[in-house]
């Protein structure tokens, strides 16, 4: 059975979205996970990933992937590491000006 382009783009938007709610859920996830629960091939998967990689939605692990807010995209920003303790710093750089 031969699916239209249509019908094609509809199940991989489907997949797609079943792969973040299951990142959601866990947190992370393997390869051979999401080839069992999609049943799916490996190389499906990978396409899968890297294109919501591409989109910012995920990051891509050796073997799997994470969801963006539980890797590298939950670090504080600058702005507010800078501001954090800004008493304390003020006050080891006055001892420190005064050494």
């Amino acid at each position: 059975m031969n699916l239209g382009v249509k019908e094609n783009k509809k199940l991989v938007n489907e997949r797609q979205n079943n792969i973040l709610k299951l990142l959601e859920e866990t947190g992370s996830i393997t390869l051979h996970e999401l080839v069992n629960f999609c049943d799916v091939s490996e190389a499906t998967i990978r396409r899968d990933l890297t294109t919501l990689e591409e989109k910012n939605l995920l990051y891509r692990t050796h073997g799997g992937a994470v969801k963006r807010s539980s890797a590298r995209g939950s670090e504080e920003s600058v702005a507010m590491k800078r501001s954090e303790y800004l008493a304390e710093k003020k006050e080891t750089a006055s001892i420190l000006i005064k050494v």
